[in-house]
């Protein structure tokens, strides 16, 4: 399991409910990003871009339908080390004709679809700061590209325990 650094230095544990969540001010999306995207990362930014150490509620209801429809809230599991969906993107379960809610993210099913998933989940918890990429996905036979970005969270301050994930 890799090392992880204090995510919030003097960070203490939250009630449930609350984490500590990055500002999404300095990211840059590229001008590729879909408008659907664009509008969570809106919202993202109004409801939680404050100082780092302020808990913040998540609520994905807070997102209208359409974006929250799109997002997936993945859990590190504290005795395996591995990332699983807390809870899966409506959306995406449609597409893949399955709710992966409890599953991990390397699970066989989401292969094609999210197959770099584990990798960039590595990556955000090394830089404990959020990641835009476009990943290339297959749906019906076709390639097509697929934008995602991975929010880190923490409830105790100290390693990141879940990620908000928005896939467009």
């Amino acid at each position: 399991m890799p090392q992880y650094r204090s995510f919030v230095p003097e960070g203490g544990l939250l009630p449930p409910g609350e984490f500590y969540m990055p500002r999404l001010g300095r990211l840059n999306m590229g001008p590729a990003s879909p408008e659907l995207m664009e509008r969570f990362v809106a919202r993202f930014r109004a409801l939680f871009d404050a100082e780092i150490y302020v808990p913040k509620v998540l609520r994905v209801t807070s997102f209208e339908k359409e974006v929250a429809d799109c997002i997936h809230i993945v859990t590190l599991d504290k005795g395996t080390g591995a990332w699983k969906f807390d809870s899966f993107a409506p959306a995406c379960a449609t597409r893949l004709g399955v709710d992966l809610s409890g599953a991990e993210v390397i699970d066989e099913r989401f292969e094609g679809y999210g197959s770099r998933f584990s990798a960039e989940l590595l990556k955000v918890t090394q830089r404990e700061s959020p990641v835009y990429i476009g990943m290339a996905c297959y749906e019906n036979n076709r390639r097509v590209l697929s934008h995602h970005m991975f929010i880190p969270a923490s409830n105790n301050g100290r390693r990141i325990t879940q990620c908000i994930i928005m896939s467009a």
